[in-house]
């Protein structure tokens, strides 16, 4: 993700260069097309986080009951 980020980074810079200066049309074509792969990649990053939230809640619970029954055997080693 940071590789990721440091590429927007990247653009953002070469957009602000281009704004200043003579705008080169391949330039604009190659910057639109990483926006367009950034943009996919970013898509495809948020579908595996969804992915994943169910299971992160899954092993919340399971936390829980572990947590739980670590309770109940300290309670019943203390009487």
């Amino acid at each position: 993700m940071d590789d990721l980020c440091q590429r927007i980074f990247d653009i953002q810079l070469a957009l602000e260069m281009a704004v200043s200066g003579p705008i080169n049309a391949k330039q604009v074509q190659e910057l639109s097309a990483q926006m367009s792969q950034i943009e996919h990649e970013l898509e495809l990053h948020e579908s595996q986080v969804d992915a994943m939230l169910p299971l992160i809640e899954k092993s919340k619970d399971i936390i829980q009951e572990i947590q739980l029954a670590k309770q109940v055997f300290e309670n019943e080693i203390h009487q």
